[in-house]
């Protein structure tokens, strides 16, 4: 694991990552490619609407 700190020498250059953290300590830095995308539940109900898709509660 990586100590918040010392996570900037295992960044890329250039690019997005995701960082998980457990307890405080970076467990993963995971590159993104840059066709990947990052969303939460309301952008993912937008997308699926503008895509024709119905969404509702139950």
């Amino acid at each position: 694991m990586i100590e918040k700190q010392n996570v900037a020498e295992y960044l890329p250059d250039n690019g997005r990552v995701l960082v998980y953290l457990t307890h405080g300590v970076v467990s993963t830095v995971l590159p993104l490619k840059d066709e990947q995308l990052v969303a939460d539940i309301e952008l993912m109900i937008v997308l699926l609407r503008r895509m024709g898709y119905d969404v509702r509660l139950k």
